[in-house]
Formats: structure tokens, sequence, C-alpha cells
């Protein structure tokens, strides 16, 4: 009985390390996927600079959009950007 219990918890402790292991893979898979996007604030298109324009929620996330300035390209993007 008490192997048994033993037994248990060790299974639960594993599958809670892989569902935090997932979350944190997922998290950063959503962040390297923004980055190219973001570009450091400057449109791949006419180098103009993006500037927040609106954000917007679902069930699981919030997205955040961005404009170019110049020629109006829009970008959604899963986390906040800043410029560096």
């Amino acid at each position: 009985m008490f192997k048994e219990i033993i037994k248990s918890i060790g299974i639960g402790v594993i599958f809670f390390g892989l569902a935090i292991g997932i979350g944190i893979g997922i998290c950063s898979l959503e962040s390297a996927i923004d980055t190219p996007k973001w570009n450091n604030g400057i449109c791949k298109y006419c180098d103009g600079d993006f500037e927040f324009s609106n954000a917007s929620h679902s069930k699981w996330t919030t997205y955040y959009y961005y404009h170019c300035e110049n020629c109006g390209y829009i970008i959604e993007t899963n986390s906040p950007q800043t410029k560096k």
C-alpha cells in the first residue's frame, strides 16, 4: 500500500514537471517567433519605425499590434515589445 502511494506521487511529480516544461517551451517559442517580426522596432519593408497600435485578448493570450508609421505594415505579437 505504501509503495503504491509513493509510486503514484512520483508519477504525479513527473507529469507536473513535464507540464511545466512544456509551458516554458511554448512561451520560449512564442518569444522566438516574435523577435524576427519585431526586428527591433524597424519595418522590414521600408525601414520605418513600428508604433504600438492596439491590443486584443482571447481566452488564453493577449495579442499586441504594431504598425509602421511610413508604410502602414502591421505585425501581431504575443508579448509587448520595446525598442532597445
